[in-house]
């Protein structure tokens, strides 16, 4: 399912997040809601995905993030064949 949700975007992304958001069935909404107390001024944060690597960071959300550990690079070889399994 893939929506767009006006102003979802202001929550910034983090993989130690303090946000969570979801659909709700019952209200028919998309909620946003704090995993904890926090003063006002503080950033809130969801996650955009846990192991998102940085190509599709890049394609759908504009950032990359440095030492992304779910980070990858496809590559073909010419000549190189598949070990057995």
């Amino acid at each position: 399912l893939t929506l767009m949700v006006p102003f979802a975007d202001l929550a910034n992304h983090s993989l130690d997040n303090n946000s969570t958001f979801q659909l709700s069935k019952t209200t028919n909404s998309f909620q946003l809601a704090s995993r904890r107390s926090f003063p006002s001024g503080d950033e809130v944060c969801i996650t955009y995905g846990q192991a998102k690597p940085n190509d599709e960071l890049l394609r759908d959300y504009g950032f990359v993030l440095p030492a992304n550990a779910a980070d990858r690079l496809s590559a073909a070889v010419p000549g190189l064949q598949a070990l057995p399994p």
